[in-house]
């Protein structure tokens, strides 16, 4: 097909599919509004944009080792992560999973999420305590079960974040982490252990 020079509108038609050498229209030539760089990409109505839903930082622990309290309130050991945002406008998501044992004291146990001391879940109605988590109320002494806490927060700020879990019981009994109440040694009997993750997600 031949090539057809249209000097009124600036335009060439008849091109066939490759028939342009690489490189030959550089990101000048696209007229495009917004600003190309490595963290725009070119959007369908030849605009660029910044990519959206990235993860900028990346902090995980795991505690293998047990524990056990009969503590109202307290930090579970090795469960805490320290962070700085790098932009005010980034959230936070913040996940843990713990292997927990109420024992057979019949506690109640409440898994709770706290950024520089201030809960990550509201505080429930009336006389009930916050959790992140939910409540276990466990009557074996020979089981755990794994808790989840997945929660996200806006610090609205570039200051160091401290993120912790830490348990709650109730009915003044115990909580054992990474092993059951009586932890039996034998080939049928495990541990467990528990982790926490936190993201730093730009917008």
């Amino acid at each position: 097909m031949a090539l057809t020079f249209n000097g009124s509108n600036n335009t060439i038609s008849g091109i066939s599919s490759g028939g342009l050498n690489a490189d030959a229209v550089g990101i000048d030539d696209l007229n495009a509004t917004g600003t190309a760089s490595s963290s725009t990409y070119l959007r369908g109505d030849n605009s660029w944009a910044a990519l959206g839903g990235q993860v900028t930082q990346v902090k995980f622990v795991s505690k293998l080792d047990t524990f056990s309290s009969s503590t109202v309130n307290a930090d579970i050991p090795g469960l805490t992560i320290t962070i700085t945002p790098t932009s005010s406008t980034h959230k936070m998501l913040v996940m843990a999973n713990v292997t927990v044992s109420g024992g057979d004291t019949g506690s109640g146990l409440k898994l709770i999420g706290t950024t520089n001391g201030t809960l990550l879940s509201p505080s429930s109605p009336g006389s009930r305590g916050p959790s992140s988590a939910g409540e276990t109320y466990n009557t074996r002494s020979d089981t755990t079960m794994q808790m989840p806490i997945i929660c996200v927060d806006t610090p609205g700020n570039t200051t160091q974040q401290i993120y912790k879990v830490q348990f709650s019981i109730a009915n003044g009994g115990s909580i054992w982490i990474n092993r059951s109440q009586n932890d039996s040694d034998g080939t049928g009997k495990i541990r467990g252990c528990s982790t926490m993750t936190v993201l730093e997600i730009a917008p």
